[in-house]
């Protein structure tokens, strides 16, 4: 059986199959003041779901993302023009995965205590953006209107707006929003930027923060066609999206 790991900010939860076809889902309660590595070292002395055995995990880590078109990657450059981008740092590895669909190569950073601790305690580690899953799903709705559609991904205080075109990225860039006016700047700043259309175009807003309603209703203000995405509906009858507390990244990655 295989674990995941959610590591966002100065959280981490857990997930794993059940019963039945079931999820099981398990917030950790992080420790401030310790690192993540240290955390999770902990929580093999604490929780259920990581005494349970697991051989594999795949980690999902919202480290900021470069996005290289595909044809221009090279992996003896990625460390270079991620350091270039973010700021250098000595405690993390630079990895990389392909977004085949999407025709681009993510490349993020992840810290060498934290991969140490994982490969002490699994056979099989698999890192990946926590954006990935939430990327792939939002491309293939971008496919089923006449008219362009951008996605808003609202993860706490983070705002992720995502924009495609065809088989590519047009647009994609994160945004730290402490209150919904923040957010509908950055919003309405990047459909001006992409050439949306505010009569014809479609905003689809993601998420389970606090901030969703209110932007929802702020951009209603601006946009014609503002849409929120209810999880139960999007993936159906799958578990993940009736595992109540699990955010829609994850419900996106385990459908």
């Amino acid at each position: 059986m295989q674990l995941t790991i959610r590591i966002c900010g100065h959280t981490m939860t857990f997930a794993a199959p059940g019963d039945a076809g079931t999820i099981v889902y398990e917030p950790y309660h992080v420790k401030s003041g310790v690192s993540m590595s240290a955390n999770l070292r902990q929580a093999f002395n604490e929780s259920s779901l990581l005494a349970g055995g697991h051989r594999s995990v795949v980690v999902t880590t919202d480290a900021p993302v470069l996005l290289v078109p595909d044809e221009k990657f090279s992996a003896d450059a990625a460390a270079g023009l991620y350091a270039y981008t973010f700021g250098d740092d000595s405690s993390r590895e630079v990895l990389s995965t392909p977004l085949r669909q999407e025709s681009a190569v993510a490349v993020y950073g992840v810290n060498h205590d934290l991969m140490t601790v994982l490969g002490d305690n699994f056979e099989s580690v698999t890192i990946v953006p926590l954006m990935q899953a939430v990327w792939k799903h939002f491309h293939r709705r971008s496919f089923s209107a006449q008219h362009r559609r951008m996605f808003a991904y609202l993860n706490g205080k983070t705002l992720e707006l995502s924009l495609f075109r065809h088989n590519r990225f047009d647009f994609c860039n994160r945004f730290v929003t402490p209150d919904a006016p923040d957010a509908l700047y950055y919003l309405l700043n990047a459909w001006r930027q992409t050439g949306l259309k505010h009569d014809t175009d479609e905003l689809i807003v993601a998420g389970d923060s606090a901030l969703c309603q209110p932007l929802l209703d702020m951009a209603r203000e601006y946009l014609r066609n503002v849409t929120p995405v209810d999880a139960a509906e999007e993936f159906g009858e799958a578990h993940a999206a009736l595992t109540a507390g699990m955010p829609f990244d994850l419900q996106a990655l385990l459908k």
